[in-house]
């Protein structure tokens, strides 16, 4: 299937996240390694703006409403997710997913990861200091490399690794 979609397509990076809290992680993220990745730069947001940063971004739903799962299932936000993952999937060679969170990431992350093959790197949010969050508990036990901004959510996740406040 890879290379019936792929052919001749520079390797790229997928970066996923959400409004608020998370686009401003990803954007301070970006301002410290950006300049170092040298692959196309693809983004991927519930936030319909694209970054400075990126060479080109998609628009997404959320995963859920952290409010109500009925409406997220009946605005069919997963069937949509994965449209998106196809259409990047088709156009781009995505060799590795970083994410910011929240829920966004999901589907994309196990699309890519089990479809695509590629790499999965998860910064859990600033916003946590001694739970899990509901990407993170998932992500976590998918992701390649799993990255906690606090040190005290070391205990929490067992496999983490700790990356300091952004």
């Amino acid at each position: 299937m890879e290379k019936q979609f792929n052919m001749n397509i520079e390797d790229s990076a997928l970066f996923i996240y959400g409004e608020g809290g998370h686009r401003a992680q990803m954007n301070r993220l970006m301002k410290r390694i950006g300049g170092e990745i040298n692959k196309n730069k693809i983004s991927l947001s519930d936030y319909k703006i694209k970054e400075e940063w990126s060479d080109k971004h998609y628009v997404t739903r959320e995963f859920r409403n952290k409010y109500s799962t009925f409406t997220s299932v009946l605005r069919f936000n997963q069937l949509h997710q994965i449209k998106v993952c196809l259409k990047i999937h088709k156009t781009h060679r995505i060799k590795v997913v970083v994410s910011t969170g929240p829920g966004v990431a999901l589907i994309p992350a196990f699309y890519f990861k089990y479809i695509v093959g590629a790499k999965i790197i998860h910064l859990e949010t600033w916003s946590r200091f001694e739970t899990k969050s509901f990407t993170g508990r998932i992500m976590s036990l998918i992701a390649d490399e799993f990255y906690v901004q606090h040190k005290s959510l070391l205990k929490q996740y067992k496999k983490a690794k700790f990356s300091g406040v952004l």
